[in-house]
């Protein structure tokens, strides 16, 4: 591995396995996503159970106070990149009742609100998106739509975020969260190492980005990350290494997990 993520052969690191020259495809390097291998393997017991039906009034506690929260017309903020910081701090917190409310909520209520935002986002991120969704509530098409993700997160297929930015902090965590549905500690670990690695050499490339507080915490490695420990609590043989600097231990490993409502 040379300097800024890149191979030897100057590929992309984190897409580098994938050789276009080969007409290969993702299934090829991601057995699990071949033709009709929908099913990937999961924990009896899973991370998240299933709670309310988007729509239903919910309480939760917002600056210390019970909240009875209803069900609002989508609204520019809750667009498809609003979602994913919201699923990845409520997978981090623990917050069993807000990750199952996302995730139900529908491509046709994201795409309401995407049309009143006016903005765009690189094609990636909705069938990510649905691949997170069906993977916390178990069902069928997340091997479909997780390979449809890694294959338009490929740095060419940039339409919005530069390719620099799909490769270097978009697609470790796609990366990572397949190598934990498929539950295979070595490739996980490689793909965690390796969107670290690659996170630090993105926000260390020059001074301005050095400065950007986003910096501090791979928001969607960490979730993954915490995704990751939890199963391990209920999955044998699936034990992953996650220390790290960038993952920070009281938020991965929960220890004061209760003590504050959610």
């Amino acid at each position: 591995m040379t300097e800024h993520g890149k191979t030897d052969t100057g590929k992309s690191a984190s897409h580098s396995a994938w050789d276009t020259s080969k007409n290969e495809t993702r299934s090829e390097n991601y057995p699990y996503l071949g033709p009709g291998k929908t099913a990937i393997r999961r924990p009896r017991t899973l991370p998240f159970p299933r709670g309310a039906q988007t729509g239903e009034t919910v309480e939760h506690a917002i600056n210390q106070k019970r909240r009875t929260l209803h069900h609002l017309p989508p609204d520019p903020e809750c667009d498809a990149g609003t979602w994913l910081t919201a699923f990845f701090l409520a997978v981090s917190c623990r917050d069993e009742n807000r990750v199952t409310s996302l995730c139900r909520i529908t491509p046709a209520f994201r795409k309401e609100a995407r049309e009143k935002r006016g903005g765009a986002y690189d094609e990636y991120v909705y069938p990510f998106i649905a691949a997170l969704q069906h993977f916390v509530l178990n069902q069928p098409t997340l091997g479909g739509n997780l390979l449809r993700t890694m294959d338009l997160s490929r740095p060419e297929n940039s339409s919005v975020s530069s390719p620099e930015n799909l490769d270097h902090l978009v697609f470790p965590a796609i990366d990572c969260f397949y190598r934990l549905a498929e539950q295979n500690t070595e490739k996980f670990d490689e793909a965690m190492e390796q969107g670290i690695r690659l996170f630090r050499t993105y926000y260390t490339a020059n001074e301005e980005r050095s400065k950007d507080t986003a910096d501090a915490v791979p928001l969607r490695l960490l979730g993954v990350a915490c995704m990751t420990y939890d199963l391990a609590q209920v999955v044998p043989g699936f034990n992953s290494d996650l220390e790290s600097r960038y993952l920070p231990e009281y938020i991965l490993e929960r220890p004061r997990y209760g003590e504050i409502e959610l």
